[in-house]
């Protein structure tokens, strides 16, 4: 009796900073943050990959300060993944003793989820919010026929 195996994966999204894309504080650094006027964080069912988080909670600082926003403010997406194996091993001792033959099939991403990359944090770009890639490959399967003898 064949037993399927598999692998799932759920994850969390990362913790992203916002930045900003003009030297606000003429420091030459990368220590350019807008300032936060709220919390950007959408609820999961308003995120759309075109609006990942509220892109209006930012704005710029005056000019030679460094706005208030701190690291990790804005969640990324996740990632759900289920990957699966499945085989059946027919014995062909009639043949010669000990030989068998196998069949086996694999699947990965076997529920065809994308993985979203992480949305654009910089202020100030046309994609500000935007989620605009996919980082995974699509549902493979492959097949497998191995003889023992």
């Amino acid at each position: 009796m064949p037993r399927p195996a598999g692998i799932t994966t759920i994850q969390a999204g990362f913790p992203l900073s916002p930045g900003i894309n003009i030297d606000s504080c003429v420091c030459g650094n990368n220590a350019n943050r807008p300032n936060v006027l709220r919390n950007p964080n959408l609820d999961t069912s308003a995120r759309k990959l075109n609006k990942w988080f509220d892109v209006d909670a930012f704005a710029a600082p005056a000019q030679y300060t460094i706005g208030n926003a701190g690291r990790g403010l804005i969640w990324g997406p996740g990632t759900k993944n289920f990957d699966l194996e499945i085989g059946k091993r027919f014995s062909l001792s009639k043949l010669r003793e000990g030989a068998s033959l196998q069949f086996r099939g694999e699947f990965y991403n076997i529920m065809n989820s994308p993985y979203f990359d992480n949305p654009n944090v910089t202020l100030g770009s046309s994609t500000f919010g935007r989620i605009t890639n996919v980082s995974n490959s699509p549902r493979q399967a492959q097949l497998a026929l191995k003889l023992i003898f």
